[in-house]
């Protein structure tokens, strides 16, 4: 099983300073992101009046890299089948709980579901760790063992049930580092994942 270490909020991440050089065009900055990390979570929040600029920073993402959205309202999720039309088919769906069962979205999650999309509520990713859930968040332990017993666990968690080959571990983009965020990497393949 391999883990895949990104960020949850990409796009509050990428405005951070520090990563990525000063003259890098912002359509730019996930293809240079994903040179070094192997998933991102992005927040619909960020492209709800630009689906368009979405779809650019899609373009040069290189083969395996996950990208997955968190979409919290009704209308990010009513962008979702434009995305699927244009062949961008995000790996995961993040919903808040209130959408997740709601009816006048049923139609596209079907067709996200159709597409291979597998869909998640947001706040199963919080869970301490998680159950069978292809992505979760990794809590600040601040610990380096605490976070390696914590990802030990959720692995655990995955195995007992249908893991997909890959999960991805993604740390908070609000507050994270470039040096965390290679620290989690670092552990995660000392594990051999």
């Amino acid at each position: 099983m391999e883990i895949k270490v990104g960020v949850f909020d990409w796009d509050r991440f990428a405005i951070q300073g520090g990563f990525y050089p000063d003259d890098i065009p912002q359509e730019w900055r996930l293809a240079y992101y994903s040179n070094e990390f192997a998933c991102a979570c992005l927040s619909m929040t960020h492209h709800v009046q630009q689906i368009e600029s979405l779809s650019l920073l899609l373009e040069d993402l290189p083969d395996g890299f996950e990208w997955s959205l968190y979409a919290q309202t009704q209308v990010h999720v009513s962008l979702i089948p434009q995305l699927l039309r244009e062949g961008n088919v995000p790996r995961h769906l993040l919903l808040t709980d209130e959408l997740t069962t709601d009816p006048d979205i049923a139609a596209i999650l079907q067709q996200c579901a159709d597409a291979g999309v597998h869909t998640q509520s947001h706040s199963s990713l919080l869970r301490q760790p998680g159950g069978l859930q292809p992505c979760a968040l990794l809590p600040d332990h601040g610990d380096l063992r605490q976070t390696r017993q914590w990802i030990e666990q959720w692995v655990q968690e995955c195995d007992r049930g249908t893991a997909p080959s890959s999960l991805n571990l993604w740390l908070p983009g609000t507050n994270t580092t470039y040096q965390r965020l290679v620290e989690i990497k670092t552990l995660v393949e000392m594990l051999g994942f």
